[in-house]
């Protein structure tokens, strides 16, 4: 799968988050399709 590179907006909006890696992304940001059965997401224990 070819992974997506994140638009500068959702850049800007990670600044903001806890534990951000390269891959991380916003949830509104991925496109949930049957191509996503099986995937394992990690969520950070701090969130606003």
């Amino acid at each position: 799968m070819r992974r997506r590179m994140r638009l500068r907006m959702e850049e800007d909006m990670l600044d903001f988050a806890f534990d951000v890696r390269e891959e991380s992304r916003l949830s509104c940001q991925i496109k949930v399709s049957s191509a996503l059965d099986g995937l394992v997401l990690r969520v950070p224990a701090k969130q606003f």
